[in-house]
């Protein structure tokens, strides 16, 4: 588990100095009860890509945390479409796609070649299956990780949601916010619901991350 976090790291660190001016969310929240129905007619809000650890959940929860499952679903009955993108490991990623299956869950791939194939799992629905995914990563690939413009990007055209209609939630400055801003789409940055249950590890990378949010350029701006 800590590895996944070791990979993102790995994949982040050599685009510091670029996404170090990508980490201003559009808005900040208290938690995601203030993503009501009002707010997202008032922005018109069409699509949620939501990060799921520490935003929807405790660390590797099971389910939407009880708080937080009413506001999910009054944005679901007001016609929200929503999807699931998340850093976390191969088997986690599988076990969302159980835990959400009404949502596209989606995960990037990178070939050795350099081309980008995307996984979305959905009510049964897995493609590229688990075979061709083993193959790619067998062969010199990679996951492709938050941060990354175009892996929000995609999940936004699953949804079939402009990206000025978009919204990208989540706990993270250096992963969800500054993929939103990568995407010039629209974000909100939460607290970590429930950051007593995150490693040391991550909760390391999270002091990390605000340390850097507080003593970034003034230049820095959502990229919209």
């Amino acid at each position: 588990m800590n590895g996944d976090w070791l990979t993102t790291a790995k994949q982040s660190l050599p685009r510091l100095k670029k996404l170090v001016h990508r980490l201003e969310p559009t808005f900040v929240f208290p938690d995601i009860r203030s993503i009501t129905p009002e707010f997202v007619e008032r922005e018109q809000i069409r699509g949620i890509i939501w990060d799921v650890d520490g935003t929807l959940m405790s660390y590797h929860g099971s389910a939407i945390d009880p708080a937080l499952l009413p506001t999910v679903n009054a944005l679901s009955e007001c016609g929200v479409v929503q999807a699931v993108l998340s850093n976390c490991g191969e088997d986690r990623f599988v076990r969302l796609g159980t835990m959400f299956p009404e949502w596209p869950t989606l995960r990037g791939y990178q070939t050795a070649e350099g081309h980008r194939r995307y996984r979305v799992l959905k009510s049964g629905l897995d493609d590229p299956g688990p075979e061709e995914v083993a193959r790619i990563l067998s062969s010199g690939g990679f996951t492709v990780r938050k941060p990354d413009g175009d892996l929000l990007r995609e999940a936004l055209r699953v949804l079939d949601v402009e990206p000025e209609h978009g919204l990208m939630v989540g706990d993270q400055y250096l992963t969800d916010v500054a993929s939103a801003n990568l995407a010039g789409v629209r974000s909100v940055k939460v607290p970590a619901w429930r950051g007593d249950t995150f490693p040391i590890a991550v909760k390391a990378s999270q002091t990390f991350e605000r340390l850097l949010y507080r003593f970034r350029p003034r230049s820095s701006y959502p990229g919209r």
